[in-house]
């Protein structure tokens, strides 16, 4: 009889932003925003400059971004000592449609 394969392990905690070991922030930039303003973001982010960042703090700020209802895609990257906050939002209307148009003519 083979032996049985292990079962695979998950991690306890979410990996770790790439790129994000400890360092203090010394400005901020987000990227992708196409609707949401920058200081939306900025609102939302419990990150500011100055701050002492580690990768649990990472893990919250993009906890925090995902709970806004904004965003599809949050990451947090460092070039430096600079936060690069990157964001893909949420389409804001997915579809559109009309039903129970009986009493007026729909024009060509």
């Amino acid at each position: 009889m083979p032996p049985t394969p292990a079962m695979p392990q998950t991690p306890a905690m979410p990996p770790t932003p790439a790129g994000l070991a400890d360092f203090v922030v010394g400005d901020i930039r987000v990227e992708g925003l196409q609707r949401v303003s920058e200081g939306t973001v900025y609102n939302y982010l419990p990150v500011n400059i100055g701050d002492h960042i580690t990768p649990q703090r990472a893990r919250e700020a993009i906890r925090a971004l995902y709970a806004t209802g904004f965003f599809r895609d949050v990451q947090l990257r460092r070039d430096g000592n600079t936060l690069i906050v990157v964001v893909l939002e949420r389409p804001s209307i997915e579809s559109f449609e009309i039903t129970g148009n009986k009493d007026i003519k729909t024009e060509d």
